[in-house]
């Protein structure tokens, strides 16, 4: 595979500018291939503001995920409907 003997890019997710991200979290992740080897690396690129809130953040994502439901998600659509319109 001449990806994994030059080394490189092997995906890029930009999630900066999605159509549709829940809860409005955002990041670039960059899978790159060491060169001369098999071995694959994930970098991650975030706002400041989002990096410092990882992992409270992880962890809300992770809770709402159960919410999870065919029409959507019902922790989210709550969260729209009654409290972004306080906070902006």
């Amino acid at each position: 595979l001449a990806e994994q003997s030059l080394g490189g890019i092997l995906r890029a997710k930009d999630r900066f500018n999605p159509s549709n991200v829940p809860f409005g979290y955002r990041d670039l992740l960059i899978n790159i291939c060491c060169p001369g080897s098999t071995i694959v690396v994930e970098i991650q690129l975030h706002f400041n503001v989002f990096y410092e809130h990882k992992k409270v953040s992880h962890s809300m994502y992770k809770l709402a995920r159960l919410f999870e439901r065919d029409e959507g998600n019902l922790a989210y659509q709550y969260a729209t409907h009654f409290k972004r319109p306080k906070i902006g």
